[in-house]
């Protein structure tokens, strides 16, 4: 993948992902007013069904790589060049806390909006759909941005944005103010798209990327799995509105340290490569 086509290669796949996220609850509150309950679950087996068959008829042969063994993860990080070993445990960190606020919004907004302020299910989607919307016509911008402008500029809004905005949400009471926090939403997501994998592109040797971005994924997914139980808590605790202020002091301290403690990587893959090449002589 060419560094100056990486943000918007990234963009556009994190990007499809990331709407399929937010405009399923979109269809599930429609079909859930209009059909049930039954009907929706029906709805995504199918739809899981379809994409099981898609992966099995589908094959791509693996490309042949040249070189022996590949290192060990404690290895590989050894190989990441001293000045950008700090960058990826930051971006290691703001993967983690950006998939926990992700999956904790799935679960909090239906609580918050349809449970405690008493809107429908189609309201609900709604504003997932807005987020949605704003993230598939994020995707042209947010790779531009990153292939021209730099990465931090889509990484570090990815973080404060949503910051800003959890931390308003206790206050929105009303269907235009949850839709303009949606909106915010969804330009901190499209902005975000890709951003995290095309720094941690950057900075990862070749020979190492495959287990360091697995490793960096993993730290993330372990974040999916923290965010909805740690939202179950805070709502049982204090309710859905003040749950979102759990992830209002982790965004931000992603944020400034993504501003403050990473170098730019526009240019990292060149200068790393020259870095690899003074240390083996």
């Amino acid at each position: 993948m060419a560094a100056d086509r990486r943000g918007r290669l990234l963009s556009a796949f994190f990007g499809l992902q990331m709407a399929g996220t937010a405009l399923g609850p979109l269809v599930a509150g429609v079909v859930v007013d209009r059909a049930g309950l039954r009907s929706a679950l029906w709805l995504r087996a199918g739809v899981a069904a379809a994409v099981w068959v898609v992966t099995v008829v589908s094959h791509e042969g693996w490309a042949e790589r040249a070189g022996g063994a590949r290192p060990a993860v404690r290895e590989a990080l050894r190989g990441i060049p001293e000045e950008f070993r700090l960058a990826f445990r930051v971006v290691t960190f703001a993967t983690f806390v950006l998939t926990m606020y992700r999956t904790s919004l799935n679960a909090l907004w239906p609580v918050y909006v349809g449970a405690e302020l008493g809107y429908p299910a189609a309201a609900v989607g709604a504003l997932f759909g807005i987020v949605s919307a704003l993230i598939l016509a994020m995707i042209p911008p947010a790779g531009y941005v990153l292939d021209r402008v730099g990465r931090k500029w889509g990484a570090v809004p990815a973080c404060l944005v949503p910051a800003v905005a959890f931390g308003l949400m206790p206050l929105a009471r009303t269907l235009p103010q949850l839709g303009v926090l949606a909106a915010l939403l969804g330009l901190a997501g499209g902005l975000s798209l890709g951003a995290m994998s095309a720094l941690s592109y950057d900075i990862i040797p070749e020979e190492a990327r495959g287990r360091l971005q697995a490793m960096r994924r993993l730290v993330g997914e372990l974040g999916g799995l923290v965010g909805p139980f740690a939202a179950g808590v805070a709502t049982d605790w204090g309710g859905a509105g003040t749950a979102f202020l759990l992830y209002t002091p982790l965004l931000l301290a992603a944020g400034l340290l993504l501003a403050f403690a990473v170098p730019e990587t526009l240019q990292a893959p060149r200068r790393a490569g020259r870095l690899r090449a003074e240390e083996g002589r």
